[in-house]
């Protein structure tokens, strides 16, 4: 099966996964990428220096472009080449010296089983009968390169908004025959978790279907594309710390002098709950332990209501109050 090669590269980058082992490659509501460490660079085609494309807004011969209005990521336009490559976020390969560096997506630590993690992507054609596009995956784990065939015609994933999301468990990746082939889809071949560990680099190769050689048009927007165990969308900073709090508890409330407060965590962040008043004024500053109560004395407050806030890796996630009589 012949293909035009789009390549959307996160290369020389390195992530960080959160509680939620999420890895996000393209978000369109802030309309930035979780990948860092390497110029944004969409193009045009280019079969001679994949790293060096001509950059144009909107894209033309099937490259891949921003709407800079609604940060959707597009495929639109046609050629006549069986492969080719266009920019993404820079160069790297499996070898060295231009290894790619990992995303991290920390599979191995975190004792979850491949089936369990997916490269998620929002995504829709123009037309009814979408091309199939062979997500493409490198890593420096190893030489081959890994794929996975996704019909956009066949009528599944879940609808969202106009688009349909689709989750492909990692495991279902396999080794590729030859650079741009399909994958094999045998067993001792599909990918492992070193691989995983040591992903960093993701291509769109395009079977179009209008032509034996598969040339002709394409045109699909992408929305939102990342790898998580979780598969009903891009897990926020917010979201991952409030399912990080398996339970708070404030006692005595209503209190006359000192009070505490035990927050306890599903998994290990920094932790510090904070005192403000009505007003919003900050009262105290204590971090905190999980499963340790911490102590808060009331001694010069005001009577009234206090509202605490507990921040989990700098970010805000669960308020309640206590009464100071």
């Amino acid at each position: 099966m012949k293909k035009v090669l789009l390549s959307l590269s996160f290369l020389a980058a390195v992530v960080s996964a959160n509680e939620q082992n999420q890895i996000v490659l393209w978000n369109s509501t802030t309309g930035t990428t979780g990948v860092t460490g390497a110029p944004f660079n969409f193009g045009v085609p280019n079969t001679g220096t994949p790293g060096t494309p001509v950059v144009a807004n909107p894209a033309v011969d099937g490259g891949l472009y921003v709407d800079t209005v609604s940060n959707v990521i597009h495929a639109l336009g046609s050629c006549s080449a069986t492969k080719y490559y266009v920019g993404g976020f820079g160069i790297g390969s499996f070898a060295g010296p231009n290894v790619g560096k990992a995303w991290g997506t920390g599979v191995t630590a975190s004792g979850n089983p491949l089936s369990g993690y997916y490269l998620n992507v929002t995504i829709k054609a123009a037309a009814a009968t979408g091309p199939k596009i062979k997500f493409q995956l490198s890593a420096s784990d190893s030489t081959n390169v890994q794929g996975y065939i996704l019909d956009l015609s066949a009528g599944t994933g879940t609808a969202n908004g106009g688009y349909k999301i689709y989750s492909i468990p990692l495991s279902s990746f396999s080794n590729t025959i030859g650079t741009y082939g399909d994958p094999i889809n045998l067993a001792g071949h599909y990918m492992t978790k070193a691989f995983a560990d040591s992903l960093y680099k993701l291509e769109y190769a395009v079977n179009v279907g209008t032509t034996a050689d598969g040339s002709g048009s394409v045109d699909f927007s992408i929305k939102d594309q990342w790898i998580s165990t979780s598969k009903t969308g891009i897990v926020t900073a917010t979201q991952a710390a409030v399912a990080n709090i398996a339970s708070t508890k404030v006692f005595p409330n209503p209190t006359e002098g000192a009070f505490y407060v035990q927050l306890n965590l599903k998994t290990s962040a920094s932790a510090s709950i904070i005192l403000t008043d009505m007003t919003g004024r900050q009262v105290a500053v204590k971090n905190a332990v999980s499963g340790v109560d911490t102590e808060f004395n009331t001694a010069g407050l005001a009577k009234g209501m206090y509202t605490i806030t507990y921040v989990l890796d700098g970010t805000p996630a669960k308020s309640e109050l206590v009464v100071v009589r």
